[in-house]
């Protein structure tokens, strides 16, 4: 699951809430997307609730395709 956490109206943190909510943390790996940089304390949040790993944006394509391999290869 790729998600922006700045998404409008219904962000990457409300997306998550309904994949735990739904069970759904444990059958998908998750790598979130934002502008801004992640602190420490936040990124383990994040990974607490179910995220495997981060981007920062903007992205290119190798970048995602390698955080892709390393989760698939996980």
């Amino acid at each position: 699951v790729l998600l922006d956490l700045a998404m409008p109206e219904f962000s990457g943190y409300d997306v998550i809430d309904v994949l735990e909510k739904e069970k759904e943390l444990e059958k998908n790996k998750i790598i979130v997307f934002t502008a801004s940089t992640i602190s420490e304390t936040e990124l383990d949040k994040l990974v607490k609730r179910g995220v495997h790993s981060y981007l920062l944006k903007p992205s290119d394509l190798d970048d995602l395709t390698e955080k892709l391999n390393e989760l698939v290869n996980s």
